[in-house]
């Protein structure tokens, strides 16, 4: 332990009360207009390089768009010189077509804006549930709750009743997670056990490898689906490729605690029940992404981030699937032995 220094005293009044202070700051200087360019330089050439390919890019569409409405016009055209019956099915024809594929447009734009108010949402929902003020919750959480699926109103209006004036803006969103998003959050996840255990049970018995990737392709398409309509997002083709790219982004950016946790769990458990079967291994790591994947989704879906005693883990999933591999394998392994002993007494 090293020894005390040696208290210091300190004369107040030898301190002169009206001595002038030394500045601290520098002195201004005068920059020249050049100068000040020189300096800027960078940033204006970044914020010009911008407009440029967004300039571009409308250029292009609009060319296209003329060149469509060109095309169309030069169609009706001569359908009209030809007589007025062509006209007709020519004009009937390309009006159908643009009403289908403005009405497609309309309802992709009106998903792609709830999927992004979705995000705006839960990044509102993470500053304020380090807040202790007021009156801002309110506000989002009826926005929120006017998404939920008519399966969990009961749980909304439960929630209603529950709301205390009192109540500060990170107590009512607690209790909204207590009441409405838990529910939402089990729903999600006996759906994504379904879909695992579906993908797990499928995929080990599975002779090829081209047919493991259709299936798991079409289970977990399926699933991304019925997740995003749970927490009241309705998938477009657009909003979906929206969807997919989050959630991967999601998982290559996740924590390395979680990675290396939940690859630890499936080396584990592919090494267990390797010993018994290639294919029940296969099967289970094949279970294991599907879950993954899945809770990625209900990360990207919810309107709220997750508390960090309500975020799932995929150990209680591979558990379950673990159990349900053994018990199918099992049955499958009497019924083959049962098969073969009728077989024998057959042929004595």
């Amino acid at each position: 332990m090293s020894k005390l220094k040696a208290a210091k005293e300190f004369d107040i009044d030898a301190v002169d009360a009206n001595a002038p202070l030394e500045p601290t700051l520098s002195p201004a200087q005068d920059i020249d207009e050049t100068q000040w360019r020189q300096a800027l330089e960078p940033e204006m050439e970044i914020e010009a390089a911008r407009p440029k390919r967004s300039l571009l890019l409308r250029l292009v569409l609009i060319a296209v768009t003329v060149l469509v409405v060109a095309e169309t016009g030069w169609s009706l055209w001569q359908a009209w010189l030809r007589g007025p019956i062509w006209f007709g099915l020519y004009g009937v024809t390309i009006g159908g077509a643009v009403l289908l594929l403005g009405g497609m447009l309309l309802r992709e734009l009106r998903r792609l804006r709830q999927l992004k108010r979705n995000g705006d949402q839960r990044q509102a929902g993470l500053r304020i549930s380090a807040s202790a003020q007021s009156g801002e919750a309110q506000q989002l959480l009826k926005q929120i709750s006017s998404t939920v699926p008519a399966e969990f109103a009961q749980a909304t209006e439960h929630w209603r009743e529950c709301q205390q004036a009192h109540h500060n803006d990170s107590e009512q969103l607690q209790l909204y997670e207590r009441t409405v998003l838990q529910q939402q959050d089990e729903a999600a996840q006996r759906c994504i056990y379904r879909y695992a255990a579906q993908a797990s049970l499928l995929l080990a018995a599975s002779p090829m490898a081209s047919l493991d990737m259709g299936l798991m392709l079409w289970r977990n398409q399926t699933m991304l689906d019925q997740v995003a309509r749970i927490y009241g997002i309705e998938p477009g083709y657009w909003s979906r490729i929206k969807l997919i790219r989050q959630m991967l982004k999601n998982l290559l950016f996740a924590g390395g605690s979680q990675v290396a946790l939940d690859l630890g769990t499936q080396m584990l458990s592919a090494e267990l029940t390797g010993k018994l079967s290639a294919r029940v291994a296969q099967g289970l790591g094949a279970g294991l992404l599907t879950a993954r994947l899945g809770y990625a989704a209900c990360s990207e879906c919810r309107p709220l981030p997750y508390q960090s005693q309500s975020q799932p883990s995929l150990l209680t999933v591979q558990g379950k699937l673990l159990s349900e591999l053994k018990s199918v394998s099992a049955e499958a392994l009497q019924s083959v032995r049962a098969h073969k002993q009728r077989n024998e007494q057959f042929t004595k």
